[in-house]
């Protein structure tokens, strides 16, 4: 069972990824805008599939926002409740769009940090949770990032889980945060 990804919901290649139509057609928090086939040093090896998201959320003023983040989903067949959820909420990588963890690569700002914290991820979807990764709005994607603001942490890092369980039919509602 792995996610189709056709039509509007396939998202462009290279950094056009990162960028939404401008003005941002309205979505609710967790709306996927679209998705993509993800490999490289963002993928999680140990995981069937890796997709790059991007989705909708709110900023600190209750705008609509883009932002973009990974989603690892485990190998095998989901249980009957489906897979769990951990969102991983990361640590501070940096504010510039390069220090966004989807776009981790050799010689990035962020790469042994996103290095070690995957390695540690890559455990939870070799025993059956999804892993699911958000960049945070502003990093990675355009407009301000606004650093260490918990209220929009946590906001995207809920979002990624509802944009998850549009892309993949066997993924549950349990879920857990960690970071």
């Amino acid at each position: 069972m792995t996610t189709v990804l056709t039509g509007e919901l396939l998202g462009p290649d290279g950094l056009a990824f990162y960028l939404p139509s401008a003005p941002l057609a309205a979505g609710p928090p967790g709306q996927v805008i679209w998705a993509r086939r993800l490999a490289g040093p963002a993928a999680l090896p140990g995981a069937a599939e890796n997709l790059l998201v991007l989705y909708h959320s709110r900023t600190l003023a209750g705008l609509d926002t883009a932002v973009s983040g990974t989603v690892s989903v485990p190998p095998g067949r989901p249980p009957a409740a489906g897979w769990p959820v951990l969102s991983w909420a990361h640590g501070s990588t940096g504010v510039a769009d390069i220090c966004a963890p989807s776009r981790d690569a050799p010689g990035h700002p962020s790469h042994i940090y996103a290095q070690i914290a995957d390695a540690m991820l890559n455990l939870w979807v070799k025993r059956g949770w999804v892993v699911a990764k958000t960049d945070y709005q502003g990093l990675g994607t355009p407009g301000p990032h606004p650093y260490l603001v918990g209220s929009c942490a946590a906001r995207d890092t809920a979002g990624i889980v509802i944009a998850a369980r549009q892309l993949h039919p066997g993924i549950g509602r349990r879920w857990v945060v960690m970071g």
